[in-house]
């Protein structure tokens, strides 16, 4: 059903996403954030200006977090350590 991750550095960096990944690498799996009535993609944005928004959330067998560009099927932005929380 779903799950959640949550930043370890970034108290206030927390998603809820579907539980199984909607692509798997050799070293991450990518989830897909839940759909929701309200605007809850990720914006990303430097120097206070958004630069682009994401839907998908990257763990690395680390446990690493990353914003991932699903358009690129790449890697974009790091979210340092996060903790998948299984519901």
């Amino acid at each position: 059903m779903y799950a959640s991750i949550q930043a370890q550095r970034h108290a206030a960096f927390y998603c809820r996403i579907k539980e199984n990944p909607v692509h798997a690498f050799k070293n991450f799996l990518v989830y897909e954030l839940v759909d929701s009535c309200v605007p809850n993609s990720i914006t990303k944005k430097v120097n206070g200006q958004p630069v682009a928004k994401f839907r998908h959330i990257a763990l690395d067998t680390e446990g690493m977090g990353y914003l991932f560009d699903i358009e690129k099927f790449a890697i974009d932005a790091s979210l340092g350590p996060c903790k998948y929380i299984s519901d």
